[in-house]
Order: structure tokens, then C-alpha cells, then sequence
């Protein structure tokens, strides 16, 4: 089968498999725009391709996805990711600030009214009823578009889980041995977030985080046994990682093993801490409390139901346990057979925005809105009676398609979706992956694949075309039928 990109993007036709065993192709297409002044989508001179990996952030910072590969073969929802840094409104450096993401569909315009008659054909409408008109026209509203996603988010500055002081520990451990655990006085409190003017809102800001000690650090002497690992996960370090450093102990909160906050007893016994970095990304300032951190040491923190710490706009791991499920039972029994994906695989596991941020498939035509999520200086940023940087973005009424042609000579079109749209306004950039699945028929075997681009006024017009064509058959075979008709009656009746 042949491949024709008739389009200036990076596309690629790959196979796929679903969990029956069914074959199918996928084309996917990806797009790399930019902006003006005005906000206006521009096609970047540089097209970005296809990526190939998970696309892991480097540096000091890193450890977290900035973006999936694109060649997954089927996502149920559409992906919005966002990877941008939270910037203090106005330039000023503050405590706490909100940032919001917004994606909505276009405003529908208001119908105009008529434009009033006259008493006859040779006497316009007074001045009175025009004047009427104009009113009803400025006072016409368009109907708002359809919210998509509506979320914020909640940034501080740079804060810790401190120890309290010696005796009131002293005394919060007598009241728990006393109460038999009943009772329980914190000993860990959260400090008041300092001034900060910007936040990368990655999940390293977020709740979240890893306890590791390894064999070479002086605090491997202070974990106890019943902390360690089992001397055979110890060896297979050994012998998978020669030139690694080896973990002795280690947990992790599963959620999101990236951040900060999430400590264990053992961990801050042997690391002798007294003061660990908090989150400064939650989905309200009430969201994180210093109870979460005391029942993180303490063991009592289920990563299940406190997942909702863990705030961003950016990619959810597929470390998660809500998204790693979704792969579907990996046992024995599929381990033996020779099934591509286990019968309960779901293909949601391949949408990589976090749930709220997973929608419906896009079109092409919607718009973005981010609030503090880039400079002052940014192109088309502007700024609200609040103080607010605002930037709205809309996508450019473009759709992409499949030309698809059987070894039949029979074709057909079909329009691709958007199931990722990645919005990075640190780099002035917006990434729009399209993507197609078609069924993989022997009876029915494709001779080409092309993938095209109009506008949506070049597609409406084409459609237009189209319908008028097939009325004009219709009304060629209506007529045909009708003379067959007659003629068939002639030769009943004589």
C-alpha cells in the first residue's frame, strides 16, 4: 500500500493491533504553529516531527514527561497538555497566585435582524425605524461557546514541612502512646509559601516524590532492616546497573514519583531532616495540609484516594496507578498465549493528560486561553483590569483528511481528529497531532493512503459541491425510474 503525504507536515502510516487481535492502520499527522502580535496561528518555519519517545525534561528539574510519542495507535479522548511556567500578575512577586486554562468552542454570532421595509417599494423606512435597527444590532450578543475545559490551579512560593520544636514533639508522643493512637498532635507544620515571581507548573512543583537511600550514602547505616530491600532485589541492582549507584531502601508515592512532599519515617530518621521542600502547585491553597505529610511518614497515606494532590496541566505518568490499570491484566496466562494485549487492555491508557483535560475530539476551530501562564512581554499577551496576563489563542479553521483508495478504484474520504494539542507559550509554540484508524479489510485491501488539508470554507464549499452532484444523480435516477415506468405500463396495457 502507498503512502502520499500531500500536506508540508511530518505524517506517518504505522500498523496497529487491538486486544481481539484485529489489525488496522493509523496515520498520524503533526502540526507546529506559532503566533503574532495579534494571536493569530501561523504555520512555524520549522515543523517539529513526529516524536518518536516519551520526551523526558533534563536538567536540574527533570525527571517528568513533557510529552508522549506520538505513534500510539489509538486515543479514545483528545489530550490538552500544557507546559508553561506560572508568572505573577503584573510582575510583582506574591505569595499566592491562580493560573487558568481555558479551551472553549467559538462564540456563536447573533442572527441580524432585518432590515426594515418601507411602506411601499418606492419609500425607504424612516429614520425612526432605522435608527430602531442599528440599536438591535449593537445590542445583538453572540451565544458564548461551549466550555471544553475550565480549569485553575493554585501557586505558591517556595515553602517546607518544617519540624516543630523538641518538646512539642515530646509532648505529641506522649499523647499518642497515651491514646493508644487516637490521638495524634502534629509534629510537622507547613511553613508560609515566600514572595515568588514565576513557578514552573511541571509535576516536579507538584505533591509527590521518592525516598531513596543508596548503599553508598552514610545514611544506609540508619535504615533499619525492616525497611530494606530483600538482599536479591539489592543483587539484581548489582548486576543490571554496574556503574549506578544501588538502592538499599526506597518508596516512592506512585502518583506522581516526580515531586515534592511526600516523605516516609524511615527517610527522614536516617536522612536526619528537619525541613523538606513542599509543593507549590495544588488545585486550591487549601488543597495540601500538613496532615497529608504526617500521614504520608506515617504510612497511612493512600496513593489512591489522595491523587487529587497532584496538580498540573501537563502529562499524568504511566506510572499512575488509575492510568497504569488500564493496560489490562499482564499474568501468566497472557504471558503463554500469543494475544498482541490482554483481553481488558483499554485504549484510554494511551491518553496522557490528566482526566480533566481529556476531552472530547477537537476540530480545529476552538480556542485556548491561558491566564499568568506567560511573560507580559509575550506576543498577544494582554492584561486585565485585575492585573492578570491573559492570552487567547485561536486554532486556525483548518481540517485535515484521508484520501483513501481501494485496489478496487473505489475512494472515499475521511476526516482525521485531534486527539493532542501540547501548548508550550515558553517557546511561542502550539503542537496539533491528527490522527486516523481504519479498519484492515482482505476483502477490501487499500491501494493508497493520502493525507490532505483544506480550510474549513474549502471543505464546506467541496461538501456543497458534492451534495449537489449527488441531487442531481438522485434526480437523474428519479427521472429514469419514472420513464422505465411508463414504458412498463405501455407494455402492460398495450
Amino acid at each position: 500500500m502507498e503512502f502520499i503525504n500531500h500536506t508540508p507536515f511530518p505524517a506517518q502510516k504505522f500498523a496497529g493491533v487491538d486486544q481481539h487481535n484485529q489489525e488496522f492502520h493509523v496515520v498520524a499527522l503533526r502540526q507546529t504553529l506559532s503566533w503574532d502580535n495579534d494571536g493569530a496561528l501561523v504555520y512555524a518555519d520549522e515543523q517539529l516531527p513526529l516524536c518518536e519517545e516519551d520526551q523526558v525534561a533534563s536538567g536540574e528539574d527533570g525527571g517528568f514527561v513533557l510529552q508522549e510519542s506520538d505513534y500510539c495507535q489509538f486515543k479514545p479522548r483528545c489530550d490538552i497538555i500544557v507546559n508553561a511556567t506560572a508568572y505573577a500578575p503584573q510582575g510583582k512577586a506574591t505569595r499566592w497566585f491562580k493560573v487558568r486554562l481555558v479551551v472553549k468552542e467559538p462564540d456563536i454570532p447573533a442572527p441580524l435582524p432585518p432590515r426594515p421595509d418601507g411602506i411601499n417599494q418606492f419609500v425607504g423606512p424612516s429614520q425612526a425605524l432605522l435608527d430602531d435597527w442599528h440599536s438591535e444590532i449593537a445590542a445583538r450578543r453572540d451565544t458564548p461557546g461551549k466550555l471544553l475545559v475550565d480549569k485553575h490551579l493554585a501557586i505558591s512560593g517556595p515553602r517546607s514541612f518544617r519540624k516543630h520544636v523538641w518538646p512539642l514533639r515530646i509532648v505529641a508522643t506522649a499523647v499518642k502512646v497515651l491514646s493508644f493512637g487516637l490521638l495524634r498532635i502534629p509534629t510537622w507544620r507547613l511553613t508560609l509559601p515566600a514572595p515568588v515571581l514565576s513557578v514552573p507548573i511541571n509535576k516536579t512543583y507538584a505533591f509527590g516524590g521518592e525516598c531513596r537511600i543508596n548503599a553508598d550514602q552514610k545514611a544506609a547505616a540508619r535504615v533499619a532492616r525492616r525497611n530494606r530491600l530483600p538482599p536479591q532485589q539489592v543483587s539484581a541492582q548489582r548486576a543490571a546497573e554496574e556503574n549506578q549507584s544501588v538502592a538499599i531502601a526506597i518508596d516512592a508515592y506512585e502518583p506522581n514519583t516526580a515531586g515534592r512532599g511526600f516523605a516516609t519515617q524511615w527517610y527522614v530518621n536516617a536522612m536526619r531532616l528537619s525541613s523538606i521542600p513542599a509543593p507549590q502547585i495544588a488545585l486550591s491553597r487549601s488543597t495540601l495540609r500538613a496532615s497529608h505529610f504526617a500521614r504520608a511518614l506515617d504510612g497511612r497515606l493512600n496513593s489512591k484516594t489522595s491523587s487529587a494532590l497532584v496538580a498540573g496541566f501537563g502529562v499524568r505518568a504511566k506510572a499512575h496507578p488509575a492510568r497504569r490499570i488500564l493496560a489490562g491484566t499482564i499474568d501468566d496466562d497472557f504471558a503463554r498465549g500469543d494475544a498482541w494485549l490482554p483481553d481488558d487492555f483499554d485504549f484510554s491508557v494511551w491518553n496522557a493528560a490528566e482526566p480533566d483535560q481529556q476531552i472530547d475530539f477537537l476540530k480545529g476551530d476552538e480556542i485556548v486561553e491561558l491566564t499568568n501562564m506567560c511573560g507580559i512581554d509575550t506576543p498577544a499577551a494582554r492584561v486585565d483590569e485585575q492585573g492578570n496576563t491573559r492570552l487567547s489563542l485561536s486554532l486556525p479553521r483548518h481540517e485535515c483528511h484521508l484520501l483513501l483508495r481501494l485496489e478496487g478504484g473505489e475512494m472515499f474520504r475521511e476526516p482525521m481528529v485531534i486527539d493532542t494539542l501540547i501548548v508550550d507559550p515558553d517557546h511561542q509554540r502550539i503542537s496539533i497531532i491528527w490522527r486516523l484508524v481504519v479498519a484492515k479489510l482482505d476483502d477490501e485491501p487499500l491501494r493508497a493512503v493520502e493525507t490532505r488539508m483544506y480550510t474549513f470554507d474549502e471543505r464546506d464549499h467541496i461538501r456543497k459541491q458534492i451534495g449537489n452532484v449527488q441531487m442531481h444523480l438522485q434526480n437523474i435516477d428519479t427521472s429514469t425510474t419514472a420513464m422505465g415506468r411508463k414504458t412498463e405500463n405501455r407494455l402492460w396495457h398495450g
